[in-house]
């Protein structure tokens, strides 16, 4: 969904209101009358909106500020002022919950103002995003019992769905008109039943009812990239897009041979182009699908190019894959290496983590790295 005219100015003023408090508060004294009306602005915008949405949530990705999945372009000084003054304290990500007070937005802003990066406060309603990286095995984080019941329920909504998963998967490999509704059933009861803030891995629990890789794959890939849009703030219509788009992003590599995608050895120069092939094809064939969101076809045919801009298909070198690709291009390889497969044995998180962070800024966005090792980092050894 491309946001409206009106989103982009509500977030503009929004920051913009955000970045004159700092600025007033370095001018002036915290009770002078020039810096209380520009907190109360500043406070009125962010609460109104957090009360709106229940939470509102502003990450840098690159140079570019992304509020609540709407991305801010452009060198306004006010934005730019913004992302620098976060950047400055290693400040990656901010989320404003509902209820948030004044004297929350004053003391966020206060210290913002100061330069005290050691003393950047989360509150009740301010959590505050910092880098963080761990690439040791992560133990297990005992979570309390109405988690338990949540990640229980929506475990039992993933395997009630997955038999239309598998039929989804027959008709795109028979060149059938699958039935849509089916792709809109499962992702809107996963959007529905979504644990939030539960750690995604929690959510990858082998399924009970078989273990089809295709199926399984599509399923993951898709709580996987729905977590990571849903810690950055995207909501609940945007999911519905991003959920579609990631179980369908491999709908091409239906279309390759069983023989030469289960091939237990190296494939050839020739296998490995027909391999290659997938992203056309899968774009392709959702592109015949008017009722598909476009991002579908977006996923399917970027999720292999490289943040650097090789992999596969080529591309101009102007090009930038969409950033919901890239989250399905992280969640695609991580699920693929943490899978057994008949030919490999599955990879200990440590060693997973430790080959994004290797390929990070070459072929992952640095900053969705970042943020999916710590939807990551704090959970147990048992992904097998």
């Amino acid at each position: 969904m491309t946001p409206t005219l009106n989103e982009q100015n509500e977030i503009g003023q929004l920051v913009a209101g955000l970045s004159a408090a700092i600025s007033g508060m370095r001018l002036y004294a915290e009770k002078h009358p020039k810096t209380v009306a520009l907190l109360d602005q500043a406070y009125a915008g962010i609460a109104q909106r957090a009360t709106s949405r229940e939470k509102t949530t502003a990450m840098i990705v690159d140079d570019e500020l992304l509020w609540d999945g709407t991305a801010l372009k452009g060198k306004v000084s006010q934005l730019t002022s913004f992302v620098k003054e976060l950047r400055a304290v290693g400040i990656e990500s901010i989320c404003f919950h509902k209820g948030i007070t004044r004297s929350e937005i004053t003391d966020f802003l206060k210290t913002l103002a100061s330069n005290q990066a050691d003393s950047l406060p989360s509150s009740a309603h301010v959590k505050l995003g910092k880098l963080r990286l761990s690439c040791k095995e992560p133990d297990l984080c005992p979570i309390g019992e109405a988690d338990q019941q949540r990640v229980a329920a929506f475990l039992a909504l993933r395997d009630k769905k997955y038999p239309q998963v598998r039929e989804i998967s027959h008709g795109i490999s028979r060149h059938r008109n699958f039935e849509i509704k089916g792709v809109e059933d499962v992702v809107t009861t996963f959007v529905r039943g979504f644990a939030e803030n539960i750690n995604p891995i929690r959510l990858l629990i082998q399924m009970k009812v078989g273990d089809e890789y295709t199926y399984t794959h599509m399923v993951n890939v898709c709580i996987l990239t729905m977590s990571q849009a849903e810690s950055l703030g995207f909501p609940a219509e945007y999911l519905f897009q991003i959920g579609v788009a990631a179980i369908l992003h491999d709908a091409g590599k239906l279309f390759i041979p069983a023989e030469i995608l289960n091939k237990p050895g190296k494939l050839t120069n020739e296998e490995r182009l027909i391999v290659e092939t997938h992203s056309l094809r899968g774009a392709s064939y959702i592109l015949k699908h008017d009722a598909l969101p476009k991002l579908a076809v977006l996923g399917a045919l970027e999720h292999h190019i490289k943040y650097d801009g090789t992999g596969y298909p080529a591309i101009p070198t102007s090009y930038q894959p969409n950033i919901i690709s890239q989250m399905i291009a992280i969640s695609d390889v991580f699920d693929a290496m943490r899978t057994r497969r008949s030919y490999k044995e599955p990879k200990p998180v440590k060693d997973i983590a430790a080959v994004l962070l290797k390929e990070k800024g070459s072929a992952y966005h640095p900053q969705l790295v970042d943020n999916f090792l710590k939807l990551i980092q704090e959970e147990p050894n048992g992904l097998r």
